[in-house]
This record gives structure tokens, sequence and C-alpha cells, in this order.
């Protein structure tokens, strides 16, 4: 006599599947009832940690190349304060003269560094100011362009403005200083 079989089937026998999947080796039963994540899922969960690990180390990396950077700049920084201010006017530069004890006007100043060769126009007719080779090669002065509207005929143009660096400002207060302080001893004597 045959006996039926008497254990119960699970709900992957019902549906038809085979007990294993080949590809991620779990039951194909728990895949379907949720009760694994499948490998794809556990692929981008071991892809992400490696992820964050390289970005943690490639953090880390910069850090040390910008530590030894900002030490590299910090030791290449010139001695004298005065390269660090930024570009003044012309005009700016004799009010810090006057301020100091020199006795020097704009204008005096202009007609100072045309005279001495560190200025120059850019023609007579414009009488702009533009910093000669020299001077910029020795990087005291630059010429800034400054934008303008003739409001006559709406043109756009420019207009050169010259500058003086942080060390243009202390060589010439030093010059200066040293040309009219051995005027005076002779105008004294």
């Amino acid at each position: 006599m045959k006996s039926k079989q008497t254990t119960m089937t699970t709900a992957a026998e019902e549906k038809g599947f085979s007990p294993w999947c080949a590809s991620c080796a779990l039951k194909q039963e728990d895949r379907v009832l949720g009760g694994f994540e499948s490998l794809s899922d556990i692929d981008q969960c071991i892809e992400l940690f490696f992820i964050e690990k390289q970005m943690e180390a490639l953090q880390q990396d910069y850090r040390e190349k910008m530590g030894y950077m900002k030490s590299q700049m910090s030791e290449s920084k010139p001695a004298d304060s005065r390269e660090q201010d930024p570009a003044c006017s012309v005009q700016e530069l004799a009010l810090k003269m006057q301020a100091s004890g020199i006795d020097i006007g704009r204008n005096q100043l202009y007609f100072w560094l045309r005279h001495h060769g560190y200025a120059h126009y850019q023609s007579e007719r414009t009488l702009q100011h533009l910093p000669t080779e020299e001077s910029l090669a020795q990087n005291y002065m630059i010429a800034e362009k400054v934008p303008r509207r003739d409001k006559r005929i709406g043109k756009h143009s420019y207009n050169t403005r010259l500058l003086v660096t942080g060390r243009g400002q202390d060589f010439f207060i030093k010059a200066l200083r040293a040309e009219r302080g051995s005027a005076a001893k002779a105008v004294g004597v």
C-alpha cells in the first residue's frame, strides 16, 4: 500500500522554484519572502564601504599636502612687512609720506617719479602716468586699467592708473627720506 507524503510543502515549492539560486547562493524562497538581501545589495554595501575608506585616505592626503604647502609659503614670506601692503595710488603714497614726516604732495611726487625714471607719460596729450620698464621689473609699480565712459559720445574706454606696490612704497619712502634728509642738511650747514 502506498501512503501519501505527509510533509508540508513550502511556499517556494508551491510556486515551482528551484530550492537554490546559483547567482547568489541563497534560497530563492528567502529571496522571495525578503528574508535575505540579494547579492547585488551586499556588493553595493561593500563597494560603498571601500569608497568611504578611499575618500578618507584622499582627504588625509589632501590635508597633509595643504599643511606642507602652507608651511612652505610661510617660510618663503619676505621679512619686510611693507611688501605685504596692498598697492596704493600715488596720492595715497604722498599722504603716507606726509604722515611719516616727508613734506611732499601728489604732484611733487609724480614729478619726482618722472625725474628719477620710475614713471613717464603715456603721451603728452593724455597725460596718463605709466610705470617704466625698470619700475615694473623691480616690482615697484603696476599699471591698472580703469574703465570709463565718455558721457558725450557714450563710448567706453580705459584709463590707466599708476599703483605703487608695497615694495615700491617702502623703497620710495626710504629714497625720499634719504634725499630730503641730505638736502636739509646741506641747506642747514
